[in-house]
């Protein structure tokens, strides 16, 4: 009876075992935000997900977050992310900071995260983020800036391995100084 219930043991052991190793973390990246200057202030909207199955090690669906689902409803009803605009284009310009505008104008309505860069100028790093794109908004320095769209992609496969390519984004690529303009009205 012992050397029965001490082989069951060991296979219930080796079964539970099984289950963990077949289990996959949900892969994440890091999304590095460069050439900020003092005192900017970056925040991290993430507007399209993508949902992981650890116990197959896979992505099953490409998805609008809940919070940019409703603006997709009322101003591109249908439209799902994989069509959204993307390059250089007044398209995909025009696209993004209308979403972004709504986002500032609805920002209580989504989880977003927040660093600042203090007193010195330098990179911040979103770390453990999951896949999808996120909208990058910077404030509160010097300089004036438009959105930035980042994505984290997954690469490799189950059976190698699935991770996510990390990414970076120069924040002095859509930032300008504003410019004040002096006039006289009076002669004094």
């Amino acid at each position: 009876m012992k050397k029965w219930l001490s082989v069951l043991l060991a296979a219930v052991m080796l079964l539970a075992m099984a289950g963990i190793a077949g289990a996959v973390d949900t892969p994440t990246g890091t999304i590095n935000v460069g050439n900020l200057q003092k005192w900017e202030v970056v925040d991290l909207y993430q507007v399209i997900e993508m949902e992981f199955d650890e116990a197959k090690g896979q992505y099953n669906e490409v998805k609008w977050s809940a919070g940019i689902q409703a603006w997709i409803d009322e101003k591109h009803t249908g439209m799902l992310p994989e069509n959204a605009p993307t390059g250089d284009g007044d398209d995909a310009k025009n696209f993004y900071s209308d979403m972004y505008q709504y986002v500032m104008e609805n920002s209580n309505g989504f989880t977003h995260k927040t660093l600042k860069m203090g007193e010195y100028k330098g990179a911040i790093q979103f770390e453990k983020q999951k896949a999808g794109s996120y909208l990058i908004a910077v404030h509160g320095g010097a300089n004036i800036h438009q959105p930035y769209l980042a994505s984290l992609q997954p690469q490799g496969n189950a059976t190698t391995g699935l991770t996510l390519k990390d990414c970076t984004v120069d924040a002095s690529q859509k930032s300008e100084k504003p410019k004040i303009e002096k006039s006289v009205n009076k002669i004094d």
